[in-house]
C-alpha cells in the first residue's frame, strides 16, 4: 500500500482530490487503498480508496477537475497554480504533467 503525505489539509466527507506533479501516482489502482499521513508529523490520518486518476499537462486542467480539491482554500486553477508553484518552485510550470487523484472520505477531517 502506498502512502501519500499532506502538509495543509482538510478532507470533506465524500469525494476529494489532490494534484501531484509528475506521473508517480498515475499507477495507483482504482478502488485500491492508500494511506494518508500528515507532514511533518508523519502521523496517520486515514486510509482512503482511489476512485479516479487523471494525468495531463497542468494547463489542460479545468475548474471542474479540481472542484473536490481537499482544501477549501483552493477553488480555482489560478489558486492551484500558485500553490503548486510554491511547493515545487522551479520544477513546476503550466506545461508540466500533473496527476489528479480522486478518493472517497467517510467523514470530514480538518487538520490544525
Amino acid at each position: 500500500m502506498r502512502t501519500m503525505a499532506f502538509r495543509d489539509w482538510e478532507f470533506r466527507k465524500g469525494r476529494n482530490c489532490t494534484v501531484r506533479l509528475g506521473t508517480k501516482w498515475k499507477s495507483l489502482i482504482i478502488n485500491g487503498r492508500i494511506k494518508i499521513i500528515d507532514v511533518p508529523g508523519n502521523w496517520h490520518i486515514m486510509f482512503v480508496r482511489v476512485k479516479k486518476i487523471i494525468a495531463c499537462p497542468f494547463d489542460m486542467l479545468e475548474t471542474k477537475d479540481i472542484r473536490s480539491y481537499h482544501s477549501s482554500k483552493i477553488k480555482t486553477i489560478k489558486g492551484l497554480y500558485k500553490l503548486m508553484k510554491g511547493i515545487y518552485e522551479k520544477e513546476f510550470g503550466p506545461f508540466r504533467i500533473v496527476t489528479v487523484i480522486y478518493f472517497d472520505v467517510k467523514e470530514e477531517i480538518i487538520g490544525e
